[in-house]
């Protein structure tokens, strides 16, 4: 994470005094560990997969992508910093130990974060996951109404593209929401806006709302026992990047 906080300038952000406090930002995904670098800031966690009530991760998943959204990275000294390390944070686990989850219960977690909203002050839903390739229609069209109302409600969705891309139709919903901003990966020399002449991914993608970030592997929080970080380089993690700039930079994120 020191080295991405440099890609991405959030070291610059962060010597400001911009560090995304006051504002929550919300994480769908397979849960979260109990780590010191984020955990006193957990203002709520709910499970919709096992209903159970304490903290916990059985897929790791989530821990490492709020670690790397939020994390204040307490244990390495700053090393292993997020990008919005002062943000209040809220898990809404979505996600098995394998992963995987059911459209329902990603149903439910939105329609809490659209109750929920101005009680905790969500600005931002980080939404790590997508829909399978067998999905039925039904879900993804029930999944991309829900999304919708979740941004209408006033919640900026951040949304991964996938790891089925680049060619066209490769984005999954979530994802393919016209509304809400869409992020796939690169190197990190083709960071950015997509260009407006580079046809997308999928036919109903919104071309405001296409982004890349540098994908790189790195090293962030671990939900693992006495491993305070993992290194997961099977797959790049550009997403939690981008809500957590947006989070440091909402107006009600003091100074």
């Amino acid at each position: 994470m020191n080295h991405v906080c440099r890609v991405i300038h959030a070291d610059e952000i962060h010597r400001k005094g911009i560090k995304g406090r006051g504002v929550t930002a919300t994480v769908m995904d397979s849960g979260i560990c109990g780590h010191p670098d984020y955990a006193d800031r957990v203002v709520c966690f709910r499970d919709f997969v096992g209903h159970r009530s304490g903290f916990y991760d059985d897929a790791s998943h989530g821990s490492h992508v709020t670690g790397i959204l939020g994390g204040n990275g307490a244990l390495s000294g700053g090393k292993y910093c997020g990008v919005a390390p002062e943000c209040d944070l809220i898990h809404l686990k979505v996600l098995n130990g394998e992963g995987t989850g059911k459209t329902e219960d990603a149903i439910q977690a939105m329609d809490w974060v659209i109750r929920n909203k101005d009680k905790f002050n969500i600005r931002v839903l980080n939404i790590s996951a997508g829909a399978p390739e067998d999905a039925s229609q039904e879900d993804g069209r029930q999944l991309l109404k829900w999304v919708e109302k979740v941004w209408d409600a006033g919640v900026v969705v951040v949304a991964a593209a996938g790891n089925r891309g680049p060619g066209r139709g490769s984005i999954t919903i979530p994802g393919t929401c016209p509304k809400v901003i869409t992020v796939g990966f690169c190197d990190e020399e083709e960071a950015g806006i997509i260009p407006a002449g580079v046809p997308p991914p999928t036919a109903c993608a919104s071309r405001r709302s296409r982004l890349r970030a540098a994908g790189l592997p790195l090293a962030a929080i671990c939900a693992l026992p006495d491993v305070p970080t993992a290194r997961k380089a099977v797959h790049p993690w550009p997403l939690p990047w981008s809500p957590g700039r947006y989070v440091c930079f909402c107006p009600c994120s003091p100074g």
